[in-house]
Protein backbone atom coordinates (compact mmCIF):
# COMPACT_ATOMS: atom_id res chain seq x y z
CA UNK A 1 0.00 0.00 0.00
CA UNK A 2 1.37 3.60 -0.70
CA UNK A 3 0.77 5.02 2.32
CA UNK A 4 2.35 2.23 4.31
CA UNK A 5 5.17 2.60 2.09
CA UNK A 6 5.84 5.96 2.46
CA UNK A 7 5.39 5.82 6.59
CA UNK A 8 8.00 2.93 6.50
CA UNK A 9 10.80 5.46 4.86
CA UNK A 10 9.79 8.18 7.32
CA UNK A 11 10.38 5.85 10.06
CA UNK A 12 14.14 4.21 8.55
CA UNK A 13 15.11 7.73 8.11
CA UNK A 14 14.47 8.11 11.92
CA UNK A 15 15.38 5.00 13.51
CA UNK A 16 18.37 3.15 11.25
CA UNK A 17 21.67 3.80 13.35
CA UNK A 18 23.31 6.14 10.18
CA UNK A 19 20.86 8.83 10.63
CA UNK A 20 20.08 9.10 14.65
CA UNK A 21 21.19 7.26 17.35
CA UNK A 22 18.38 8.56 19.60
CA UNK A 23 15.21 8.50 17.51
CA UNK A 24 12.58 11.14 18.71
CA UNK A 25 9.73 9.04 20.66
CA UNK A 26 7.18 9.62 18.52
CA UNK A 27 8.44 8.51 15.15
CA UNK A 28 8.96 5.39 16.44
CA UNK A 29 5.58 5.36 18.07
CA UNK A 30 3.74 6.62 14.30
CA UNK A 31 5.75 3.68 12.48
CA UNK A 32 4.23 1.41 14.91
CA UNK A 33 0.43 2.76 14.54
CA UNK A 34 0.88 2.36 10.84
CA UNK A 35 1.86 -0.98 11.32
CA UNK A 36 -0.85 -1.96 13.55
CA UNK A 37 -3.43 -0.16 10.78
CA UNK A 38 -1.89 -2.12 8.15
CA UNK A 39 -3.06 -5.20 9.84
CA UNK A 40 -6.81 -4.43 10.12
CA UNK A 41 -6.51 -4.68 6.56
CA UNK A 42 -5.36 -8.77 7.17
CA UNK A 43 -8.40 -8.43 10.03
CA UNK A 44 -10.16 -11.48 8.27
CA UNK A 45 -7.44 -13.78 8.98
CA UNK A 46 -6.65 -12.31 12.46
CA UNK A 47 -8.59 -14.70 15.23
CA UNK A 48 -9.36 -13.85 18.34
CA UNK A 49 -6.51 -15.58 20.31
CA UNK A 50 -3.78 -15.41 17.98
CA UNK A 51 -0.47 -14.93 19.78
CA UNK A 52 3.15 -16.23 18.79
CA UNK A 53 3.46 -18.45 16.56
CA UNK A 54 0.53 -18.61 15.42
CA UNK A 55 -0.55 -14.52 15.16
CA UNK A 56 3.40 -14.57 13.55
CA UNK A 57 2.33 -17.27 10.86
CA UNK A 58 -1.07 -15.10 9.59
CA UNK A 59 0.75 -11.76 9.55
CA UNK A 60 3.70 -13.18 7.65
CA UNK A 61 1.19 -14.69 5.11
CA UNK A 62 -1.39 -11.47 4.86
CA UNK A 63 0.84 -8.59 4.15
CA UNK A 64 3.28 -8.15 7.04
CA UNK A 65 4.09 -5.01 7.84
CA UNK A 66 7.16 -5.47 9.83
CA UNK A 67 10.64 -4.32 8.59
CA UNK A 68 12.77 -7.87 9.52
CA UNK A 69 11.63 -11.19 11.07
CA UNK A 70 12.96 -9.85 14.82
CA UNK A 71 10.69 -7.40 14.69
CA UNK A 72 7.63 -9.66 13.77
CA UNK A 73 8.64 -12.13 16.06
CA UNK A 74 8.70 -9.78 19.00
CA UNK A 75 4.92 -8.38 18.14
CA UNK A 76 3.53 -11.66 18.16
CA UNK A 77 5.36 -12.44 21.31
CA UNK A 78 4.18 -9.81 23.23
CA UNK A 79 0.72 -9.02 21.77
CA UNK A 80 -2.88 -11.32 21.15
CA UNK A 81 -5.33 -10.65 18.65
CA UNK A 82 -8.83 -9.98 21.29
CA UNK A 83 -11.17 -9.38 18.69
CA UNK A 84 -11.90 -8.63 15.18
CA UNK A 85 -14.45 -7.56 12.90
CA UNK A 86 -14.23 -11.17 11.10
CA UNK A 87 -14.94 -12.42 14.40
CA UNK A 88 -18.26 -10.67 15.04
CA UNK A 89 -21.16 -12.49 13.93
CA UNK A 90 -23.80 -11.01 11.89
CA UNK A 91 -21.50 -8.13 11.04
CA UNK A 92 -22.27 -7.01 7.23
CA UNK A 93 -21.18 -3.18 7.86
CA UNK A 94 -17.40 -3.81 5.67
CA UNK A 95 -15.92 -2.98 8.37
CA UNK A 96 -12.19 -3.91 8.83
CA UNK A 97 -10.57 -3.61 12.08
CA UNK A 98 -8.49 -5.25 14.97
CA UNK A 99 -7.60 -5.25 18.69
CA UNK A 100 -4.99 -6.25 20.06
CA UNK A 101 -4.19 -6.48 24.09
CA UNK A 102 0.05 -6.31 24.97
CA UNK A 103 0.47 -8.67 27.26
CA UNK A 104 0.76 -8.14 30.51
CA UNK A 105 -0.74 -4.79 30.60
CA UNK A 106 -3.75 -2.91 30.12
CA UNK A 107 -3.10 -1.12 26.83
CA UNK A 108 -5.43 -2.03 24.09
CA UNK A 109 -4.37 -1.09 20.26
CA UNK A 110 -7.62 -0.51 17.81
CA UNK A 111 -7.12 -0.28 14.49
CA UNK A 112 -9.56 0.06 11.26
CA UNK A 113 -8.75 0.30 7.81
CA UNK A 114 -9.37 2.15 4.94
CA UNK A 115 -12.37 1.47 1.77
CA UNK A 116 -11.74 -1.31 0.15
CA UNK A 117 -13.95 -1.67 -2.76
CA UNK A 118 -15.85 1.01 -5.19
CA UNK A 119 -18.82 0.05 -3.58
CA UNK A 120 -17.54 0.84 -0.03
CA UNK A 121 -16.20 4.64 -1.48
CA UNK A 122 -19.87 5.17 -2.95
CA UNK A 123 -21.26 4.30 0.39
CA UNK A 124 -18.76 6.45 2.59
CA UNK A 125 -19.29 9.21 0.37
CA UNK A 126 -23.22 9.09 0.74
CA UNK A 127 -23.33 8.05 4.67
CA UNK A 128 -21.00 11.30 4.93
CA UNK A 129 -23.16 14.19 2.71
CA UNK A 130 -26.11 12.47 5.04
CA UNK A 131 -24.98 11.98 8.34
CA UNK A 132 -21.32 13.19 8.60
CA UNK A 133 -19.40 9.81 8.68
CA UNK A 134 -20.14 6.81 7.33
CA UNK A 135 -22.42 5.60 10.24
CA UNK A 136 -23.16 2.34 9.05
CA UNK A 137 -19.78 1.23 9.50
CA UNK A 138 -19.57 3.32 12.91
CA UNK A 139 -22.56 0.97 14.20
CA UNK A 140 -20.34 -2.02 13.80
CA UNK A 141 -16.72 -0.15 15.66
CA UNK A 142 -18.62 1.03 17.85
CA UNK A 143 -20.46 -2.52 19.41
CA UNK A 144 -16.74 -3.49 19.01
CA UNK A 145 -15.89 -1.14 21.73
CA UNK A 146 -18.62 -1.95 23.64
CA UNK A 147 -17.57 -5.46 23.71
CA UNK A 148 -13.59 -4.06 24.35
CA UNK A 149 -14.94 -1.95 27.58
CA UNK A 150 -16.62 -4.62 28.80
CA UNK A 151 -14.03 -7.19 28.80
CA UNK A 152 -11.61 -5.12 29.35
CA UNK A 153 -13.11 -2.50 31.77
CA UNK A 154 -9.92 -0.64 33.13
CA UNK A 155 -8.06 -0.70 29.53
CA UNK A 156 -6.45 2.29 28.16
CA UNK A 157 -6.75 2.43 24.16
CA UNK A 158 -4.26 3.48 21.45
CA UNK A 159 -6.42 3.95 18.30
CA UNK A 160 -5.77 4.27 14.60
CA UNK A 161 -6.87 4.39 11.40
CA UNK A 162 -6.98 5.07 7.67
CA UNK A 163 -8.99 6.59 4.96
CA UNK A 164 -12.35 5.25 6.06
CA UNK A 165 -10.79 3.92 9.31
CA UNK A 166 -9.30 7.69 10.22
CA UNK A 167 -12.62 8.82 9.77
CA UNK A 168 -14.10 6.53 12.17
CA UNK A 169 -11.46 6.90 14.68
CA UNK A 170 -11.74 10.72 14.57
CA UNK A 171 -15.56 10.10 15.60
CA UNK A 172 -14.84 7.11 18.26
CA UNK A 173 -12.39 9.82 19.77
CA UNK A 174 -15.21 12.20 20.49
CA UNK A 175 -17.17 9.04 21.99
CA UNK A 176 -14.72 8.39 24.72
CA UNK A 177 -15.00 12.15 25.36
CA UNK A 178 -18.36 12.66 25.24
CA UNK A 179 -18.76 9.24 27.11
CA UNK A 180 -16.50 10.37 29.50
CA UNK A 181 -13.80 7.51 29.54
CA UNK A 182 -11.14 10.29 28.07
CA UNK A 183 -8.81 8.65 31.00
CA UNK A 184 -8.91 5.54 29.05
CA UNK A 185 -7.78 7.31 25.93
CA UNK A 186 -3.87 7.04 25.46
CA UNK A 187 -3.91 8.11 21.55
CA UNK A 188 -5.88 8.41 18.47
CA UNK A 189 -3.50 8.45 14.87
CA UNK A 190 -5.18 8.89 11.55
CA UNK A 191 -3.54 8.78 8.03
CA UNK A 192 -4.93 9.93 5.14
CA UNK A 193 -8.50 10.41 6.85
CA UNK A 194 -11.67 11.58 5.33
CA UNK A 195 -13.15 14.59 6.70
CA UNK A 196 -16.29 14.64 9.02
CA UNK A 197 -19.12 16.62 8.28
CA UNK A 198 -19.82 18.54 11.08
CA UNK A 199 -23.03 20.09 9.36
CA UNK A 200 -24.20 16.74 9.70
CA UNK A 201 -22.65 14.51 12.14
CA UNK A 202 -23.93 13.66 15.55
CA UNK A 203 -27.60 12.18 15.01
CA UNK A 204 -27.14 8.37 14.29
CA UNK A 205 -24.48 7.97 17.33
CA UNK A 206 -25.09 10.57 19.54
CA UNK A 207 -28.50 12.35 19.19
CA UNK A 208 -29.58 15.25 18.15
CA UNK A 209 -29.47 16.78 21.17
CA UNK A 210 -26.02 16.17 21.43
CA UNK A 211 -24.84 17.16 18.45
CA UNK A 212 -23.63 21.14 18.98
CA UNK A 213 -21.76 19.49 21.42
CA UNK A 214 -20.19 17.07 19.33
CA UNK A 215 -19.10 19.21 16.58
CA UNK A 216 -17.63 21.69 19.77
CA UNK A 217 -15.65 18.59 20.90
CA UNK A 218 -14.11 17.46 17.65
CA UNK A 219 -13.11 20.90 16.91
CA UNK A 220 -11.24 20.89 20.18
CA UNK A 221 -10.02 17.14 19.13
CA UNK A 222 -8.63 19.05 15.82
CA UNK A 223 -6.50 21.09 17.83
CA UNK A 224 -5.10 18.84 20.74
CA UNK A 225 -4.53 16.43 18.61
CA UNK A 226 -1.99 18.31 16.41
CA UNK A 227 0.53 17.92 19.46
CA UNK A 228 -0.67 14.51 21.10
CA UNK A 229 1.67 11.63 20.49
CA UNK A 230 1.23 8.13 21.07
CA UNK A 231 2.98 6.57 23.80
CA UNK A 232 5.96 4.55 24.10
CA UNK A 233 5.42 0.74 23.21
Amino acid sequence: MAIWNIIRRFGKFFTEDNQMSNPPVFARDYVFSAQLTNLAYSSSHLETGMTGDRLAAAIRENGNPFASEAELTAFARDYEVVLSSSSIAGDTSGANFVAFHKLGTGVISFAIAGIGSEAEAESTFSRTMMSGFNDLQYASVRNAIEILWETFPNAQFDLSGHSLGGQLIQVLTADFFLHGREDQLLSAVTFGTYGVNLSAAGNFVFGSSLVPDFRQLLNELGRRLISTHPQPH
